[in-house]
């Protein structure tokens, strides 16, 4: 068997008919090209592809589309003359797929926002960084939002956070980032070295979010409150400023609803009260050492 062929089996007139036969029935898209860079041949898939072949445009701008994997070797005829071959795979379906998945992977199919794993990841790499900016983690929860659900229905709710997405968006920076974290919560990273330019974009947010939402027909009026921790001040790990902002925006929804409140390194000792205490009085009821006393109330004219 020589250069591949059966020597038995066909004869060398039938090659050139197979072989265009063969590359025609190709999925690869196949070129062949001449010294002086003339295209010499083409099969049907790269003429498929589009800007490949004879007629073809910019195959650079096909490979930089990242539309096409392209292979290239040069080669000689029995004669001496030189020939570059090309073969390009289309890879437009696989880079669909890809980005399908990295949507879904990382963004929320609701409010088109980067989701939460997104959001961590950006955070992270914000911290490790070499030199690292001091930015602010904010996050932002609507109050009584399972109010709107049960009175319009879900689908309202829905379009009332698209409508909120947009309008956080609208107030902040190129370098800051927006991310919905869960049902009516975003999660927001403010770049900035100064805690009361970071303040003041968050009112700005919240007083957007007071304004009136009008959806299908319906105008309604809500606010939301905020919790804002700062890197590096208040930690320097993911984790941490997270918990610290959850922490203040827990305190915002008891005492200050349409506020933001900055952590309070207090908070937490008072959180961690409040949980030991909630847990002994679970332990205490369970384990029954609550004892319940009885004091007579007697009238003393009528005994």
């Amino acid at each position: 068997m020589a250069n591949g062929w059966n020597e038995n089996a066909r004869s060398r007139d039938e090659r050139p008919a197979i072989l265009d036969a063969a590359l025609a029935a190709l999925p690869t898209a196949v070129e062949i090209f001449a010294s002086d860079g003339t295209c010499v041949f083409a099969n049907p898939a790269a003429r498929a592809l589009g800007g490949l072949g004879p007629d073809g445009g910019d195959r650079e701008a096909i490979v930089r589309a990242e539309r096409a994997l392209l292979i290239e070797r040069r080669t000689f005829d029995a004669e001496g003359a030189q020939y570059r071959i090309g073969a390009a795979i289309d890879i437009s379906d696989e880079r669909r797929l890809q980005d399908d998945l990295f949507q879904r992977a990382y963004f929320d199919d609701l409010t088109r926002l980067p989701n939460r794993g997104f959001f961590e990841e950006a955070v992270g790499r914000s911290i490790r960084a070499d030199e690292a900016t001091d930015f602010a983690i904010a996050i932002v929860g609507f109050d009584q939002f399972g109010a709107v659900n049960e009175f319009y229905g879900r689908a309202v709710g829905d379009a009332l956070l698209i409508e909120a997405a947009k309008r956080i968006g609208g107030e902040l920076g190129e370098a800051d980032l927006a991310a919905r974290s869960s049902g009516d919560e975003f999660s927001l990273m403010i770049v900035s070295q100064e805690a009361g330019n970071v303040e003041g974009k968050i009112d700005r947010i919240l007083a957007r979010i007071k304004d009136p939402f009008f959806v299908n027909g319906a105008e309604i009026l809500i606010s939301a409150s905020a919790g804002l921790s700062l890197f590096p001040q208040h930690d320097a790990t993911l984790d941490g400023l997270i918990a610290k902002a959850g922490a203040a925006l827990a305190q915002a929804k008891r005492r200050y609803k349409g506020e933001a409140r900055l952590y309070d390194p207090a908070l937490a000792v008072r959180a961690q009260e409040r949980a030991r205490m909630e847990q002994d009085l679970r332990l205490a009821v369970r384990d029954r050492r609550f004892v319940c006393a009885l004091q007579p109330k007697i009238n003393f004219r009528t005994g």
